[in-house]
């Protein structure tokens, strides 16, 4: 590849994190969904915006004035994994599904992914999310359903999406939702990273559990990715671990 295509990818994917991460500001900021269309207008007048991030930043927009605390694990989990992304230089991501065909996703599959990992929480009860006290097993049968209610959502943007979304409950050696032994995505791996470290230090602390200090938080999300796993080198576990050590969410 050249320098000047590699430039103009680098352009792309900025332009692509911008626009979400300008136009869906944290529901903290306490700005209106009319006031964050109002900047989305403003961006999309200076830089081109693909119809997929459109269609994000509108999803977006509604869950942080109709779901606030959804929203801000959501974005968050958004925040970290591209971070991740941008960390590792992945740009994209090559899913084999099986008879020697792949799928590959894009930056912008992986930015909605990202960002929609976790949206499908508006589908389940309140009175389980607000739950004080530990979940029956029942109860955490139907959280997980929120995996499958997000991947349906994204499917709406990108066809691809879900691939990674999907999987990010899994984890090595077959301990996730589904107890899968292969065939995960690495960004679903990422996601699922970002997911359980934002889950620990922010969303676990405003329902039913006392969030975790940071340094617990980043050894929960990456303390099943060790040199056996096979998934990530002892290098790049290491960069992982001192970006969320110091990461502002």
């Amino acid at each position: 590849m050249s320098e000047n295509q590699e430039k103009q990818e680098t352009t792309e994917e900025q332009k692509a994190q911008e626009s979400v991460q300008e136009t869906s500001q944290p529901a903290s900021e306490e700005k209106s969904a009319e006031n964050l269309a109002q900047d989305d207008s403003q961006e999309n007048a200076s830089a081109e915006v693909s119809e997929r991030m459109k269609a994000l930043n509108i999803v977006l927009n509604f869950i942080s004035v109709n779901k606030p605390i959804i929203f801000d694990k959501a974005y968050k989990t958004g925040v970290v994994a591209m971070a991740i992304f941008d960390l590792l230089k992945m740009k994209s991501d090559t899913v084999k599904i099986g008879n020697g065909n792949e799928i590959k996703l894009d930056t912008e599959d992986l930015i909605v992914a990202s960002y929609m990992a976790n949206i499908g929480f508006i589908g389940i009860p309140e009175y389980i999310l607000y739950k004080q006290g530990q979940l029956t097993d029942g109860e955490y049968d139907t959280v997980k359903q929120h995996v499958k209610l997000s991947a349906n959502a994204a499917a709406a943007i990108s066809n691809v999406a879900p691939i990674a979304i999907l999987d990010h409950h899994e984890l090595p050696l077959g301990k996730g939702y589904n107890k899968k032994m292969s065939g995960i995505p690495r960004s679903s791996y990422i996601i699922g990273i970002a997911d359980r470290f934002v889950g620990s230090i922010h969303m676990v602390g405003s329902l039913y559990r006392p969030a975790n200090s940071r340094f617990d938080a980043v050894t929960n999300a990456i303390s099943m990715f060790d040199n056996t796993s096979q998934v990530f080198s002892i290098n790049e576990i290491n960069e992982i671990a001192d970006l969320l050590l110091s990461i502002n969410v």
